[in-house]
């Protein structure tokens, strides 16, 4: 199984997710300056606006984000964003799973890490985590990003560089 080829469907997963959650990011703007006349039940959480995300997103899925890749699903829990989804022709008993995990780890990771189209999820402290699961429906695992680390991550990678 060739692990890069497969870092290709999560920068597609994570354009997904910049697109749907940028429209909530203006909406978040207006919800922060509302008046003080109105009730704090109409200010919209980042929660709603996740769950808002997700059910677009799930209008569009299942989707083949490449030839080995059907994204299936997407929720919300709290401040975590989950995706839900199958690699095709792959099977759990004939992969090395920690390989596997830490080379989407890592290369996810650096991706939301760095990239100014993730402000959103780093300012709002979200946890995205990524559920792969075989063709036979069995769990692979889960690429969990908290990006409420990514400082640490960025500023212990700018130190190494100089």
């Amino acid at each position: 199984m060739n692990i890069k080829l497969l870092s290709v469907p999560i920068a597609v997963l994570l354009l997904l997710s910049v697109l749907l959650i940028s429209g909530c990011q203006t909406h978040n703007t207006k919800s922060t300056n509302l008046t003080t006349n109105q009730n704090a039940e109409d200010q919209v959480t980042v929660e709603q606006m996740l769950s808002l995300a997700s059910n677009q997103l799930n209008k569009t899925l299942p989707k083949m984000i490449d030839t080995e890749t059907r994204l299936d699903n997407s929720y919300v829990k709290g401040n975590r964003f989950y995706y839900k989804s199958t690699l095709l022709n792959y099977y759990v008993d004939n992969m090395d799973v920690d390989v596997f995990n830490e080379e989407m780890s890592e290369n996810t990771g650096n991706y939301i890490c760095n990239s100014s189209d993730m402000l959103f999820f780093k300012e709002n402290k979200i946890i995205l985590v990524y559920s792969y699961y075989d063709d036979d429906a069995k769990f692979i695992s889960d690429v969990i990003i908290d990006t409420g680390a990514c400082d640490k991550l960025t500023s212990a990678s700018s130190d190494t560089e100089e």
